[in-house]
């Protein structure tokens, strides 16, 4: 997905709005992961965003009251899950 395939599919998802809080728990609740900084060297809001890479190297993150993406960020890590054997 692109930046601008993201903005037209949250066009009507404003944030802090119903029909975001509606997105949020039935697209990304459940996958909080966080996402793994390099800047601090660890994971960072773990239970609390979940964080997706977009087309281009931007990000894009979901949290429980709004929804952001940014350009290239060499600070942003990657989000994942870790899985337990």
């Amino acid at each position: 997905m692109t930046v601008d395939e993201l903005k037209e599919k949250m066009e009507d998802k404003p944030n802090g709005s119903e029909e975001y809080k509606k997105f949020f728990n039935e697209e990304a609740n459940g996958h909080l992961a966080g996402y793994w900084s390099p800047l601090n060297k660890g994971f960072d809001d773990l239970g609390e965003r979940s964080s997706v890479w977009l087309v281009g190297g931007n990000g894009a993150g979901f949290d429980q009251s709004k929804w952001n993406w940014d350009r290239n960020d060499r600070d942003f890590g990657f989000g994942g899950r870790l899985l337990k054997n």
